[in-house]
């Protein structure tokens, strides 16, 4: 190894549009430090997507290019959103792309530091804190170049216009050398063009199959690639795998119930997260959030609770014609340092409901000893960096509802927050189905995702949809009606996606459950890692 280590960073984040929620990509931003800092470029980018039903499968492929006349070496971090996790790794080694292999997280980090003590340069990637993940690249070479493959796989939503929509903005400041993007949709009805970044896409149509490529030389995106396919209201989508006797299903629906606003309790307990990582949280976001749904509620009394390393009892206030000015001022000028401590979170002041403002980072002791009220609590991210599990553990146990300010609107979330929620509830009870996921009351939000295990494909599924322990709705799903995935999608490795995301809102409990899935799976999770080794 070198002695010059320079640190090469390239962001891919996934931040969509407010109507595009829980979806897709950042584009990579090379940053370089030191003198050969404008000496690595982005030669080739590549991006194959394809979506079937409401899964989007996406393939990115990029080639780094040193002009310096020295190796240089790099990392590449990228958050990804709420439920998206790495499922596929590569790098190019003597010349070839080579598929990254899971190993546990641990093991991961031994063997790779024990390889690169021997001049050999592997590639691990892992997860990090909250959703977010890493790997290192080197040798970029002297005068060469290197390449990289990141995929993942992600469930659209319906958007009130009655499309599910795919929106991939790409901001890059200099040109690329040779840019691709190419998408092939599975759909009875045509896809249309929302967005094509300034460039002519159109699709071609192949039976029930859309396709379009666009592909440019000496080229700089500075926009959006957008798609939108339609659905129809009350409609769903069904697929099925089968492997050793079991059959995989995947089930999008989109339950259509008319929903009331709520009664807003008159007192209102207010929980603020001031550890050290809520400097990185949008506190404008959280104040107009408030705001918004002060003006609604008008008159009621608020309690106020300070959770970091020891909870604080912040104050109690008035909310008088919708002013909070008291309160606001106090939250203006709180101090965020310190560990954070869930579990130290065992009383809570007398409240009809809770406003939980946090990344559900918590540093110090078990989430799982938080001792929750017998009443709602609504958990409330505005960080790009955060722990959605926890965040959406603590709302579904309680009754809550979790609200992402990264991805919502500000009026949608005051929506979230004024209306009774239509929920997922489950099935009705049948013998054919040993698994399903989600395994717990969730919100449904422009559309549900089903998936599951079940002994034979000649079998119906009734879907349950309600608020308040109430059933509202109730869909029947036939499985033998499955449509074909033309082998572009891998049911059973999303089944094993979602049931990681429901196992790992109880980590602690669950973490060997959770291992096992991602070596047998190949996705990358808090305690599994993809590696690429040279010689392996």
């Amino acid at each position: 190894m070198t002695g010059f280590t320079k640190t090469l960073k390239l962001f891919i984040c996934l931040l969509f549009s407010a109507i595009a929620t829980q979806l897709a990509a950042q584009q990579p931003v090379l940053k370089v430090t030191g003198k050969d800092s404008a000496r690595v470029k982005l030669k080739i980018f590549k991006v194959e997507v394809s979506v079937v039903g409401t899964t989007a499968i996406t393939t990115m492929e990029m080639e780094f290019c040193n002009t310096a006349a020295r190796v240089l070496e790099g990392e590449l971090t990228f958050p990804m959103p709420d439920g998206v996790s790495i499922s596929r790794y590569a790098l190019d080694i003597n010349g070839k792309m080579r598929e990254a292999v899971p190993v546990e997280k641990e093991k991961g980090q031994v063997v790779f530091e024990n390889i690169e003590r021997r001049n050999v340069d592997p590639g691990l990637l892992e997860k990090t804190e909250g959703n977010n993940f890493r790997t290192r690249i080197y040798p970029i070479p002297a005068n060469g170049c290197r390449k990289i493959i990141i995929g993942y796989e992600q469930q659209l939503t319906m958007t009130g216009s009655n499309v599910i929509l795919y929106d991939l903005p790409l901001h890059f400041k200099e040109p690329i050398t040779q840019f691709d993007i190419s998408f092939k949709v599975f759909s009875k009805a045509p896809p249309e063009v929302g967005a094509s970044c300034g460039t002519d896409m159109r699709f071609s149509q192949s039976n029930e199959v859309y396709n379009t490529v666009v592909s440019k030389r000496n080229f700089k995106p500075d926009g959006n690639f957008t798609i939108q396919v339609p659905k129809w209201p009350d409609a769903a989508d069904v697929m099925v795998q089968q492997n050793k006797g079991q059959y995989y299903f995947l089930v999008n629906s989109f339950p259509q119930v008319e929903m009331t606003e709520k009664k807003i309790p008159d007192n209102i307990g207010i929980v603020w997260d001031v550890s050290l990582s809520g400097l990185n949280r949008d506190h404008t976001k959280e104040f107009d959030l408030l705001d918004s749904y002060f003006k609604k509620k008008q008159n009621a009394s608020i309690s106020l609770t300070l959770v970091g390393y020891d909870v604080v009892v912040g104050g109690n206030y008035s909310l008088s014609g919708g002013n909070w000015t008291e309160l606001k001022s106090k939250l203006e000028k709180l101090t965020y340092d310190g560990a954070t401590n869930f579990g130290a979170l065992t009383k809570w002041p007398a409240a009809g409901e809770y406003l939980f403002f946090s990344d559900g980072l918590s540093t110090y002791g078990n989430i799982e000893q938080m001792v929750l009220p017998g009443v709602p609590v609504h958990t409330i991210n505005a960080s790009p960096n955060a722990n959605y599990p926890v965040l959406k553990y603590l709302a579904a146990k309680s009754g809550g509802t979790f609200i992402n300010l990264n991805e919502l609107p500000i009026g949608s979330a005051e929506k979230l927050l004024m209306e009774q929620q239509l929920l997922f509830l489950g099935i009705k009870e049948n013998t054919a189905i040993c698994e399903l996921y989600p395994s717990f009351a969730t919100p449904v939000a422009g559309g549900c995702t089903v998936t599951g295990i079940s002994n034979t494909a000649a079998t119906t599924i009734t879907l349950l949809f309600g608020a308040g322990g109430k059933v509202l709705l109730e869909k029947t799903i036939d499985l033998s009606t499955a449509t074909p995935t033309q082998n572009f999608i891998d049911i059973e490795k999303i089944w094993a996606q979602k049931k990681i995301a429901s196992l790992e809102l109880q980590y602690e409990t669950n973490k060997d459950a959770i291992t096992a899935l991602g070596k047998k799976y190949g996705l990358v999770t808090q305690n599994t890692s993809l590696i690429v080794l040279d010689t392996v």
